[in-house]
């Protein structure tokens, strides 16, 4: 069986009381959103954030309930969900890159519009061959153009 536990959250309730809380991400099986929602409200939980995007939601966990979703079926991974922050330089962004020589999808050789799914044989990526497949990524915004 493949490990649900990201390193952080597995040594965290290794130590941990049953009533240690754990702030944690949950990534949910297809389809099973709602299920997971009744099953942590009947344990007191209040969701802190219920991601569109990809398939998860972020909680306050007591390190009893972490273990016991772990076996749970409905429960792809629980990750440690730390502070981010950007490291980088951050600057104006100025111009516009439609139409113009400089797009991400020119820097990816991806200069034309294909749906996705369809074949093609002039699609290739830094001259690498995509199989004549369009790549698809779920929940990936930038793919569906």
């Amino acid at each position: 069986m493949r490990d649900k536990l990201d390193k952080v959250v597995r040594e965290a309730i290794e130590v941990a009381p049953d009533d240690a809380r754990v702030r944690v991400i949950v990534t949910i099986a297809p389809g099973a959103r709602q299920g997971v929602l009744a099953k942590l409200r009947a344990h007191g939980v209040q969701v802190s954030h219920d991601f569109t995007i990809i398939p998860a939601m972020a909680a306050q966990l007591p390190a009893g309930l972490i273990r016991s979703l772990e076996k749970d079926k409905d429960i792809v991974a629980i990750s440690y969900d730390d502070d981010v922050t950007s490291s980088g330089i951050s600057s104006a962004v100025t111009g516009t890159a439609a139409n113009s020589a400089y797009t991400l999808r020119a820097t990816l050789g991806l200069d034309a519009s294909i749906a996705a799914g369809a074949t093609s044989t002039a699609m290739t990526a830094k001259g690498t061959s995509l199989s004549g497949r369009t790549p698809w990524f779920p929940g990936c915004i930038a793919c569906s153009s």
